[in-house]
């Protein structure tokens, strides 16, 4: 897949929870990389129940997620969700870092 395909994928999953620049405003968005067929993050808002996200479009046009914590070189992978349609992406970040997307 193309880098221009990846970031286009990029660009429709920050549309869809609320536009990069808001979604970076409230949580801050750290070490952004463009994943085949989807994003992965790190935030930098202290107090997060999870501070590394991956969000990857599968073969059934909705969204696998993953949440874990980084902490030096470890990763610790903290849950992940299958199939999670558009309109409920933004819920699933919410609780599952206990930040806000949007005031």
């Amino acid at each position: 897949m193309s880098k221009e395909r990846n970031k286009e994928i990029a660009i429709i999953i920050f549309q869809q929870l609320g536009g990069y620049y808001k979604v970076n405003a409230m949580i801050g968005i750290e070490s952004l990389v463009y994943c085949e067929n989807g994003i992965q993050f790190k935030v930098k808002c202290k107090g997060s129940k999870a501070n590394f996200i991956r969000i990857i479009v599968n073969a059934l046009d909705l969204y696998d997620v993953e949440f874990g914590n980084i902490k030096g070189e470890a990763y610790k992978q903290n849950n992940v969700f299958k199939n999670i349609h558009c309109e409920d992406l933004k819920d699933l970040i919410e609780s599952e870092t206990g930040l806000y997307l949007s005031l």
